[in-house]
Protein backbone atom coordinates (compact mmCIF):
# COMPACT_ATOMS: atom_id res chain seq x y z
CA UNK A 1 0.00 0.00 0.00
CA UNK A 2 1.58 3.34 -1.32
CA UNK A 3 -1.45 5.48 -0.43
CA UNK A 4 -3.69 6.04 2.09
CA UNK A 5 -7.07 7.38 1.83
CA UNK A 6 -9.00 9.70 4.17
CA UNK A 7 -12.39 8.63 5.64
CA UNK A 8 -12.95 12.10 4.69
CA UNK A 9 -13.53 10.95 1.59
CA UNK A 10 -16.81 8.44 2.46
CA UNK A 11 -18.81 11.89 3.18
CA UNK A 12 -17.96 13.37 0.33
CA UNK A 13 -18.61 10.13 -1.88
CA UNK A 14 -21.76 9.59 0.14
CA UNK A 15 -22.84 13.93 -0.86
CA UNK A 16 -22.16 13.01 -4.42
CA UNK A 17 -24.29 10.17 -4.39
CA UNK A 18 -26.97 11.67 -3.08
CA UNK A 19 -26.26 14.75 -5.55
CA UNK A 20 -26.58 12.38 -8.31
CA UNK A 21 -29.55 10.34 -7.04
CA UNK A 22 -27.26 7.10 -6.49
CA UNK A 23 -23.75 7.17 -8.89
CA UNK A 24 -21.68 4.48 -7.19
CA UNK A 25 -17.76 6.21 -6.40
CA UNK A 26 -15.06 4.88 -5.05
CA UNK A 27 -11.33 5.49 -5.03
CA UNK A 28 -8.98 2.79 -5.25
CA UNK A 29 -4.87 2.20 -5.56
CA UNK A 30 -4.56 -0.65 -7.81
CA UNK A 31 -4.53 -3.66 -8.14
CA UNK A 32 -8.29 -3.78 -6.91
CA UNK A 33 -10.35 -6.94 -7.67
CA UNK A 34 -13.79 -6.82 -6.88
CA UNK A 35 -15.39 -10.25 -7.43
CA UNK A 36 -18.93 -10.55 -6.50
CA UNK A 37 -18.94 -14.30 -7.44
CA UNK A 38 -16.03 -15.64 -6.16
CA UNK A 39 -15.20 -13.60 -2.78
CA UNK A 40 -11.74 -14.94 -1.58
CA UNK A 41 -10.24 -13.03 -4.69
CA UNK A 42 -11.43 -9.35 -3.63
CA UNK A 43 -8.71 -7.27 -2.33
CA UNK A 44 -8.02 -3.67 -2.72
CA UNK A 45 -7.02 -0.61 -1.11
CA UNK A 46 -10.15 1.69 -1.44
CA UNK A 47 -12.61 3.66 -0.05
CA UNK A 48 -16.47 2.99 -1.42
CA UNK A 49 -19.73 4.68 -1.37
CA UNK A 50 -22.01 2.54 -0.94
CA UNK A 51 -20.11 -0.20 0.24
CA UNK A 52 -19.63 -3.01 -1.89
CA UNK A 53 -22.19 -4.86 -0.32
CA UNK A 54 -24.74 -2.37 -1.02
CA UNK A 55 -23.63 -1.11 -4.52
CA UNK A 56 -25.65 -1.30 -7.58
CA UNK A 57 -28.14 -3.88 -6.97
CA UNK A 58 -28.92 -5.13 -10.63
CA UNK A 59 -24.76 -5.74 -10.87
CA UNK A 60 -24.34 -6.93 -8.07
CA UNK A 61 -26.78 -9.77 -8.65
CA UNK A 62 -25.77 -10.66 -12.07
CA UNK A 63 -22.39 -10.91 -10.65
CA UNK A 64 -23.45 -13.69 -9.48
CA UNK A 65 -22.78 -15.53 -12.31
CA UNK A 66 -18.99 -16.31 -12.63
CA UNK A 67 -18.86 -16.11 -16.13
CA UNK A 68 -20.65 -12.14 -15.91
CA UNK A 69 -18.28 -11.65 -13.43
CA UNK A 70 -15.40 -12.63 -14.66
CA UNK A 71 -15.94 -10.58 -18.10
CA UNK A 72 -16.50 -7.75 -15.36
CA UNK A 73 -13.07 -8.15 -14.06
CA UNK A 74 -11.59 -7.90 -17.36
CA UNK A 75 -13.28 -4.82 -18.02
CA UNK A 76 -12.95 -3.27 -15.35
CA UNK A 77 -8.35 -4.06 -15.59
CA UNK A 78 -8.79 -3.27 -19.14
CA UNK A 79 -9.86 0.80 -18.67
CA UNK A 80 -7.96 0.84 -15.58
CA UNK A 81 -4.96 -0.08 -17.59
CA UNK A 82 -5.68 2.69 -20.08
CA UNK A 83 -6.66 5.36 -17.46
CA UNK A 84 -3.77 4.89 -15.50
CA UNK A 85 -0.93 5.22 -19.40
CA UNK A 86 -2.89 7.75 -20.12
CA UNK A 87 -3.76 9.67 -16.87
CA UNK A 88 -6.53 11.27 -18.53
CA UNK A 89 -10.39 11.15 -17.49
CA UNK A 90 -11.22 7.57 -19.53
CA UNK A 91 -15.26 7.14 -20.32
CA UNK A 92 -16.62 3.90 -21.80
CA UNK A 93 -19.37 1.18 -21.95
CA UNK A 94 -18.95 -1.81 -19.85
CA UNK A 95 -19.80 -5.46 -21.62
CA UNK A 96 -23.14 -5.20 -21.01
CA UNK A 97 -23.32 -0.87 -22.40
CA UNK A 98 -23.43 0.43 -18.94
CA UNK A 99 -21.37 3.91 -18.60
CA UNK A 100 -18.74 3.86 -16.41
CA UNK A 101 -15.40 5.95 -15.68
CA UNK A 102 -12.25 5.89 -14.41
CA UNK A 103 -10.40 9.27 -13.46
CA UNK A 104 -6.67 9.54 -12.43
CA UNK A 105 -5.94 10.80 -9.06
CA UNK A 106 -2.42 12.01 -9.21
CA UNK A 107 0.25 12.94 -6.63
CA UNK A 108 3.35 15.14 -7.19
CA UNK A 109 3.07 13.84 -10.75
CA UNK A 110 2.38 10.53 -9.54
CA UNK A 111 -0.72 8.30 -10.66
CA UNK A 112 -1.24 7.57 -7.24
CA UNK A 113 -4.76 5.83 -7.79
CA UNK A 114 -7.78 5.71 -9.76
CA UNK A 115 -11.36 6.99 -9.11
CA UNK A 116 -14.19 5.15 -10.45
CA UNK A 117 -18.17 5.69 -10.77
CA UNK A 118 -20.37 4.23 -13.20
CA UNK A 119 -23.03 1.45 -13.89
CA UNK A 120 -24.88 4.00 -15.54
CA UNK A 121 -27.50 3.31 -18.12
CA UNK A 122 -28.03 6.21 -20.63
CA UNK A 123 -30.96 4.34 -22.23
CA UNK A 124 -34.83 4.65 -21.45
CA UNK A 125 -35.97 2.17 -19.18
CA UNK A 126 -38.77 -0.19 -20.84
CA UNK A 127 -39.33 -3.93 -21.44
CA UNK A 128 -37.42 -3.68 -25.18
CA UNK A 129 -34.45 -2.29 -22.78
CA UNK A 130 -34.75 -5.33 -20.35
CA UNK A 131 -35.15 -7.56 -22.99
CA UNK A 132 -32.28 -6.74 -24.98
CA UNK A 133 -30.08 -6.83 -21.44
CA UNK A 134 -31.61 -10.33 -20.58
CA UNK A 135 -30.74 -11.61 -24.17
CA UNK A 136 -27.01 -10.75 -23.39
CA UNK A 137 -27.06 -12.25 -20.01
CA UNK A 138 -28.40 -15.58 -21.38
CA UNK A 139 -25.81 -15.88 -24.28
CA UNK A 140 -22.82 -15.38 -21.65
CA UNK A 141 -24.58 -17.80 -18.74
CA UNK A 142 -28.03 -19.95 -20.19
CA UNK A 143 -27.57 -22.19 -16.79
CA UNK A 144 -27.62 -19.01 -14.64
CA UNK A 145 -29.98 -17.04 -15.90
CA UNK A 146 -32.87 -19.39 -16.40
CA UNK A 147 -36.75 -18.44 -16.97
CA UNK A 148 -37.51 -19.12 -13.91
CA UNK A 149 -35.37 -16.21 -12.57
CA UNK A 150 -36.75 -13.81 -14.98
CA UNK A 151 -38.96 -11.98 -12.58
CA UNK A 152 -35.99 -11.69 -10.13
CA UNK A 153 -33.51 -9.58 -12.19
CA UNK A 154 -36.40 -7.57 -13.82
CA UNK A 155 -37.00 -6.40 -10.30
CA UNK A 156 -33.39 -5.77 -9.76
CA UNK A 157 -33.45 -3.97 -13.21
CA UNK A 158 -35.98 -1.71 -12.08
CA UNK A 159 -32.99 -0.29 -9.55
CA UNK A 160 -30.35 0.70 -12.06
CA UNK A 161 -29.71 4.28 -12.43
CA UNK A 162 -30.48 6.05 -15.36
CA UNK A 163 -28.57 9.01 -16.89
CA UNK A 164 -27.81 10.62 -20.18
CA UNK A 165 -24.06 10.16 -21.18
CA UNK A 166 -23.89 14.12 -21.16
CA UNK A 167 -24.66 14.18 -17.70
CA UNK A 168 -22.34 11.63 -16.75
CA UNK A 169 -19.42 13.15 -18.27
CA UNK A 170 -20.39 16.49 -16.74
CA UNK A 171 -19.94 14.31 -13.44
CA UNK A 172 -16.61 13.05 -14.33
CA UNK A 173 -15.23 16.59 -15.34
CA UNK A 174 -16.79 17.77 -11.99
CA UNK A 175 -14.79 15.57 -10.07
CA UNK A 176 -11.73 15.45 -12.21
CA UNK A 177 -11.42 19.37 -11.08
CA UNK A 178 -12.42 19.13 -7.39
CA UNK A 179 -9.91 15.95 -6.97
CA UNK A 180 -7.23 17.56 -7.77
CA UNK A 181 -6.44 19.31 -4.60
CA UNK A 182 -6.69 16.10 -2.80
CA UNK A 183 -3.26 15.52 -1.96
CA UNK A 184 -3.48 18.71 -0.64
CA UNK A 185 -6.06 18.38 1.57
CA UNK A 186 -4.64 15.61 3.14
CA UNK A 187 -7.32 13.08 1.43
CA UNK A 188 -5.02 11.13 -0.47
CA UNK A 189 -1.46 10.62 1.57
CA UNK A 190 1.45 8.67 0.99
CA UNK A 191 2.69 6.06 3.40
CA UNK A 192 5.28 3.62 3.74
CA UNK A 193 4.96 -0.11 3.25
CA UNK A 194 6.83 -2.69 5.46
CA UNK A 195 8.28 -5.94 4.36
CA UNK A 196 4.78 -7.46 6.37
CA UNK A 197 2.09 -5.74 4.61
CA UNK A 198 3.54 -7.11 1.40
CA UNK A 199 3.59 -10.51 2.53
CA UNK A 200 -0.07 -9.84 3.64
CA UNK A 201 -0.84 -8.10 0.17
CA UNK A 202 0.60 -10.86 -1.94
CA UNK A 203 -1.38 -13.30 0.37
CA UNK A 204 -4.54 -11.31 0.26
CA UNK A 205 -4.32 -11.20 -4.02
CA UNK A 206 -3.67 -14.93 -4.31
CA UNK A 207 -6.25 -16.29 -1.59
CA UNK A 208 -7.57 -19.10 -4.33
CA UNK A 209 -4.21 -20.04 -5.13
CA UNK A 210 -1.46 -22.37 -3.62
CA UNK A 211 0.61 -19.85 -2.05
CA UNK A 212 4.36 -20.63 -2.40
CA UNK A 213 7.67 -19.03 -0.81
CA UNK A 214 9.39 -18.75 -4.24
CA UNK A 215 6.37 -17.21 -6.00
CA UNK A 216 6.31 -14.25 -2.92
CA UNK A 217 10.02 -13.74 -2.88
CA UNK A 218 9.76 -13.33 -6.79
CA UNK A 219 7.11 -10.79 -6.62
CA UNK A 220 8.71 -8.93 -3.28
CA UNK A 221 12.52 -8.92 -5.20
CA UNK A 222 13.34 -10.99 -1.32
CA UNK A 223 15.44 -13.42 -0.11
CA UNK A 224 13.56 -16.61 1.39
CA UNK A 225 15.39 -15.97 4.06
CA UNK A 226 14.21 -12.48 4.16
CA UNK A 227 11.00 -13.84 4.23
CA UNK A 228 11.14 -16.39 7.01
CA UNK A 229 13.03 -13.86 8.92
CA UNK A 230 10.14 -11.16 8.83
CA UNK A 231 7.35 -13.63 9.20
CA UNK A 232 9.55 -15.00 12.29
CA UNK A 233 10.14 -11.53 13.90
CA UNK A 234 6.40 -10.40 13.09
CA UNK A 235 4.29 -13.42 13.27
CA UNK A 236 6.44 -16.61 15.10
CA UNK A 237 4.96 -18.61 12.69
CA UNK A 238 6.47 -20.02 9.28
CA UNK A 239 4.83 -19.19 6.02
CA UNK A 240 2.71 -21.82 5.77
CA UNK A 241 0.86 -22.04 8.99
CA UNK A 242 0.62 -18.24 8.57
CA UNK A 243 -1.25 -18.58 4.95
CA UNK A 244 -3.52 -21.25 6.15
CA UNK A 245 -4.08 -18.81 9.21
CA UNK A 246 -4.58 -16.01 6.56
CA UNK A 247 -6.91 -18.11 4.48
CA UNK A 248 -8.86 -19.63 8.06
CA UNK A 249 -10.14 -15.85 8.33
CA UNK A 250 -11.48 -15.56 4.95
CA UNK A 251 -13.15 -18.84 5.30
CA UNK A 252 -14.91 -17.29 8.28
CA UNK A 253 -16.26 -14.47 5.90
CA UNK A 254 -17.06 -16.57 3.12
CA UNK A 255 -19.11 -18.95 5.23
CA UNK A 256 -21.02 -16.53 6.89
CA UNK A 257 -21.86 -15.28 3.63
CA UNK A 258 -23.66 -18.55 2.75
CA UNK A 259 -21.03 -20.55 0.40
CA UNK A 260 -20.90 -24.02 1.32
CA UNK A 261 -17.73 -25.91 3.05
CA UNK A 262 -16.91 -27.36 -0.41
CA UNK A 263 -17.06 -23.91 -2.22
CA UNK A 264 -15.26 -22.48 0.51
CA UNK A 265 -12.65 -24.82 0.56
CA UNK A 266 -11.98 -25.07 -3.03
CA UNK A 267 -12.74 -20.79 -3.53
CA UNK A 268 -9.24 -20.63 -0.97
CA UNK A 269 -7.54 -23.33 -3.25
CA UNK A 270 -7.69 -26.41 -0.73
CA UNK A 271 -8.94 -29.36 -3.26
CA UNK A 272 -9.67 -31.33 -0.07
CA UNK A 273 -12.33 -30.65 1.49
CA UNK A 274 -11.37 -32.96 4.06
CA UNK A 275 -7.76 -31.68 4.86
CA UNK A 276 -9.83 -28.14 4.59
CA UNK A 277 -12.35 -28.60 7.40
CA UNK A 278 -9.04 -30.32 9.96
CA UNK A 279 -7.07 -27.03 9.28
CA UNK A 280 -10.24 -24.87 9.73
CA UNK A 281 -11.09 -26.61 13.11
CA UNK A 282 -7.79 -26.37 14.25
CA UNK A 283 -7.58 -22.65 14.12
CA UNK A 284 -11.19 -21.53 14.71
CA UNK A 285 -12.18 -24.87 17.43
CA UNK A 286 -15.24 -25.67 15.49
CA UNK A 287 -16.00 -27.49 12.21
CA UNK A 288 -16.77 -25.21 9.00
CA UNK A 289 -20.32 -27.04 8.83
CA UNK A 290 -20.89 -25.46 12.93
CA UNK A 291 -19.90 -22.26 11.81
CA UNK A 292 -21.40 -21.90 9.07
CA UNK A 293 -24.68 -22.86 10.90
CA UNK A 294 -24.28 -20.15 13.66
CA UNK A 295 -22.73 -17.58 11.33
CA UNK A 296 -24.18 -17.02 8.24
CA UNK A 297 -25.43 -13.67 7.84
CA UNK A 298 -28.49 -15.35 5.35
CA UNK A 299 -31.51 -16.90 5.14
CA UNK A 300 -32.56 -18.59 2.13
CA UNK A 301 -35.65 -17.49 0.32
CA UNK A 302 -38.43 -18.66 -2.20
CA UNK A 303 -36.91 -15.85 -4.39
CA UNK A 304 -33.73 -17.68 -5.98
CA UNK A 305 -31.90 -15.16 -3.85
CA UNK A 306 -31.17 -14.91 -0.06
CA UNK A 307 -31.77 -12.22 2.18
CA UNK A 308 -30.00 -11.48 5.45
CA UNK A 309 -30.96 -12.72 8.88
CA UNK A 310 -33.27 -10.09 10.91
CA UNK A 311 -30.74 -7.79 13.31
CA UNK A 312 -27.34 -8.97 11.33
Amino acid sequence: MKFKFSEELLSLFRDFYTMTNGINISIYESPCHISQYDMSMNYSNCVVYPSIDMGNVFCKAIRSSCTVDEQCLQCDAYYANICHKSEKITVYRCHLGFLEAQIPIGVDGENAAILFLGQVSDGERSEEHFENLWFRLRRLDREYFTDEKKPYFRTMYNKIHFMSEVEFSGYCSFLYTVSRDWFARGFVTRCSETMMDGIDSYIRMHMGETIEADDICSALHISNATLYRVLKNETSMGLKNYVNLCKMERAKILLSNNYTVGETAIMLGYDNVGYFSRLFRNNVGISPTEYRKHNSRFLITDDFNVREKDGI
